[in-house]
């Protein structure tokens, strides 16, 4: 090696520098110890130098494929701290605000995909000034993407209840527009669905509007039950706070249904069989509603986001209630049936006396 070194310097450098290097060449070989300390001092520094290289430092550059690489690889990058991903967090989001202001005259790709992701950052709770960017970013674009979608979704779901339906209709009316320009069967759904929102937040004081197949393959419709109290429990077998809400069915079904409750599940389990032995192993006697797969048009009509999700119907036909869980439907059957007492209650009653 110190041969090959030799080599090198002496081929462009001067006699004077050589007789140098030669020198300084031998004074390594008699101090080993010397050099391997120099080597691991230079190590050090290495180290030292790379870990105080700031990796979320945002380029300085105008270069928009540059920025856009930044951001990409930011986002993907392994954090190991709260402190990284705080400033993994800025540093995406300076870079993508740039982007945006460099981009903003020819919105081509690069400032729909920062747009887009500067978008995704700020879902939370309801913003107005959110609402108005991400209306403004869809109808600047000729199609949407499943992120676009999802972004849609979760801005809806975020608005305060009395806000929901206007906040939902925009956006049906905004992603409509889209559809009728670019016919795309994601954002067809997407409408579908939200739609379906709408119809859910606008059931209470309206009739409710239910038919499918009871597990036992008979036709049924809501509006045989007319005339009675109905609760509608869209659940599964599979589904743990579902099966938690039984018991106090059970209880009140015993109770009211002599009087004119009835109950009727819309399961939404995969599994036919699952769902068989469960009725069979707990003795539910209530009408349950079944489709093929796990689905439920009922569900998809008004937009079912999770279960249980169980609404009271009065004996007008219309909603009551659509949080009718535990206590609360305690107490609206308790105001919907107010002579009916159980055993327990008589007895209370009848002590008091």
């Amino acid at each position: 090696m110190l041969f090959a070194c030799f080599l090198v310097g002496a081929i462009a450098a001067p006699t004077s520098w050589v007789k140098a290097s030669n020198l300084d060449s031998a004074a390594s070989v008699a101090n080993p110890q010397e050099q391997e300390k120099q080597e691991k001092q230079e190590k050090q520094k290495s180290e030292v130098d790379a870990k105080e290289v700031d990796e979320f430092a945002v380029p300085e550059t105008d270069d928009v494929a540059v920025l856009r690489l930044f951001a990409t690889a930011s986002m993907t990058r392994k954090i190991s701290s709260r402190e990284e991903f705080d400033k993994r967090k800025v540093a995406v989001v300076q870079t993508l605000t740039k982007i945006v202001e460099l981009t903003k005259e020819s919105k081509g790709d690069d400032y729909f995909f920062a747009t887009q992701q500067l978008l995704v950052s700020r879902m939370g709770s309801f913003n107005e000034k959110v609402f108005n960017e991400v209306v403004s970013y869809l109808k600047d674009k000729d199609n949407v993407d499943a992120m676009d979608l999802s972004i849609v979704q979760r801005l809806a779901m975020s608005a305060p209840e009395g806000k929901r339906k206007e906040v939902t209709q925009v956006m049906i009316a905004t992603l409509a527009d889209i559809k009728n320009r670019f016919s795309d069967e994601a954002v067809s759904q997407t409408v579908a669905r939200m739609e379906g929102s709408v119809r859910f937040a606008e059931l209470e004081g309206n009739e409710v509007v239910l038919t499918g197949t009871k597990v036992d393959g008979e036709a049924f419709d809501v509006k045989a039950f007319r005339g009675k109290v109905v609760l509608i429990d869209f659940w599964a077998t599979w589904c743990g706070p579902c099966v938690a809400e039984h018991p106090n069915l059970q209880k009140n079904y015993a109770k009211y249904a002599a009087h004119g409750f009835e109950i009727v599940g819309i399961s939404l389990d995969r599994d036919r069989d699952a769902l068989d032995s469960y009725l069979e192993e707990h003795e539910v006697s209530w009408v349950n509603l079944h489709e093929d797969g796990g689905t439920s048009q009922s569900a998809e009509y008004y937009a079912v986001m999770s279960i249980p999700t169980m609404i009271l119907v009065g004996r007008d036909g219309k909603v009551i209630s659509t949080k009718a869980r535990g206590k609360s439907l305690n107490q609206l059957l308790a105001k919907e049936f107010p002579d009916v007492k159980d055993a327990e209650e008589s007895a209370e009653e009848a002590s008091d006396k």
